[in-house]
């Protein structure tokens, strides 16, 4: 299926929606391209693409089994997308957050999920600088793995207020628990800080 929504005519037909949509400019559509198969058992996500005109482009393709199951839904979906000018929702996000802000990116990634258990990876692009995340969770254990690496990524366009500008460096971490207060809680990390640039 696709088609396109005006956003405006969304708020109408969706109340709920309309905080979200306030603040676009006049005339902004939703364009979607889904192309979904299978049942609740498990559902084929063979296309997917949303995208709101300058502001936010999302494709996705993947699989996802026990849909009405929670504690038994599993899945692998790979996406990829890009964030365009949100200023038209930073009175909608203020709130959530804060002092940070979310410059125009392009950014891909999977993600793997079962039970509590999480396994992905995320690649993102900005401002001349990269960012690459692969990390992994388990709910039961809260054991985790992170290794994170940016190649002159731009803090400051994400947090403005930090005095931290451009940053190239790596940062690997695994550990178990997140009570610091607990004996059974632990972490073995990394960080390896090739250059740093400070805003004045």
């Amino acid at each position: 299926a696709s088609g396109a929504l005006a956003c405006a005519d969304m708020a109408l037909m969706f109340p709920m929606m309309k905080p979200y949509v306030a603040g676009l400019p006049s005339g902004s559509m939703l364009d979607a391209d889904i192309d979904v198969g299978g049942n609740m058992a498990r559902l084929d996500i063979r296309r997917m693409h949303l995208g709101i005109d300058g502001s936010v482009l999302l494709n996705a393709d993947g699989d996802i089994s026990d849909v009405l199951n929670p504690s038994r839904m599993a899945g692998d979906i790979t996406f990829s997308g890009k964030i365009g000018n949100l200023s038209p929702w930073r009175r909608m996000l203020a709130d959530a957050l804060g002092d940070i802000a979310i410059p125009p990116m392009d950014f891909d990634g999977d993600i793997s999920f079962g039970g509590e258990s999480y396994d992905g990876s995320l690649r993102a692009v900005t401002s001349g600088g990269r960012l690459a995340l692969d990390g992994s969770f388990s709910g039961k254990g809260a054991d985790y793995d992170i290794d994170l690496t940016a190649e002159r990524f731009p803090v400051s366009a994400f947090m403005p207020t930090l005095g931290v500008g451009i940053v190239t460096g790596r940062v690997t971490a695994s550990g178990h628990g997140f009570n610091f207060f607990s004996p059974d809680t632990g972490i073995d990390a990394d960080l390896d800080i090739a250059s740093i640039e400070y805003n004045r």
